[in-house]
């Protein structure tokens, strides 16, 4: 019988438990009560579109975080999109053998936006005819799009 090594349980714990750790804070200081951040965080989308959010304010996001935190006030996002297609062919494919080469150039679309304390903010975006890219950020609550910029078409 093989045994989970500490790596491996180590692993484990950080990718199930590290999610209820809440949110990424991208300010200074000492954490603030929730009603004076402002959430951010990526949408979801369709099962061919890939949505990473890779900057906020300057700031690199170094893995696909969750949900960020920052302070209110005007805020700059740069969001990477890729078209990924998962057809019946894609499907069929061995998993090893699933090439990138199928993959859309990934896209950049930056959005700027003025944020409110105590609010959630959604990213999303798509890429449409001719590998344009699409994104815009949605209030969580309201359901009302905040800023919405199409990109350069991805050569």
């Amino acid at each position: 019988m093989h045994r989970a090594g500490p790596c491996a349980i180590l692993l484990f714990a950080f990718l199930f438990l590290c999610p209820a750790c809440g949110a990424r804070r991208l300010y200074p200081g000492p954490e603030r009560p929730r009603e004076e951040v402002v959430r951010l965080r990526p949408g979801t989308g369709s099962m061919d579109h890939r949505l990473s959010i890779l900057e906020v304010d300057g700031r690199e996001i170094a893995i696909d975080a969750g949900e960020l935190e920052v302070l209110p006030g005007r805020h700059t996002v740069l969001v990477r999109l890729t078209h990924e297609p998962r057809d019946a062919q894609w499907l069929q494919q061995d998993p090893l053998e699933r090439s990138s080469a199928r993959y859309s150039n990934p896209a950049r679309v930056t959005l700027e936006f003025e944020s409110n304390p105590g609010r959630t903010y959604v990213v999303y975006g798509t890429i449409v005819d001719e590998n344009q890219p699409v994104a815009w950020i949605t209030d969580r609550e309201t359901k009302k799009v905040i800023v919405e910029v199409r990109g350069a078409a991805a050569k």
